[in-house]
């Protein structure tokens, strides 16, 4: 397990730097710290280091979190995995694949 999180937390700090700002639909996107609100489809994963992300549009991917807050509304469908360490998570939407946890707080509201 701890090995799968040092691989998140590097896939996170190796993508940072080409974080996609463009107007839908983003084909990926990277965030680190602050507080962001997706709320335009997503064709690919969702990366974030730190920070709050609200997902609130369907992401055609993993959402990887490391440290932070992540939620993911009821509108927010995750067509992957949803893999959080030292994160919390609050699931609303449905997500198809698994969810991963180390390190943080889960409040499931939705299918998983």
């Amino acid at each position: 397990m701890s090995r799968r999180i040092a691989l998140l937390l590097l896939s996170c700090l190796a993508l940072a730097g080409s974080a996609a700002a463009a107007d839908a639909p983003f084909v990926a996107t990277i965030y680190v710290g602050g507080d962001v609100q997706v709320s335009k489809p997503v064709e690919g994963p969702v990366h974030a280091l730190g920070g709050n992300v609200s997902i609130e549009a369907p992401v055609n991917g993993d959402v990887l979190l490391a440290g932070g807050e992540v939620r993911l509304a009821s509108t927010a469908t995750v067509a992957g995995d949803v893999s959080a360490a030292g994160g919390d998570v609050r699931l609303e939407g449905p997500t198809r694949g698994y969810l991963n946890v180390a390190w943080g707080v889960v409040r499931i509201y939705g299918p998983v």
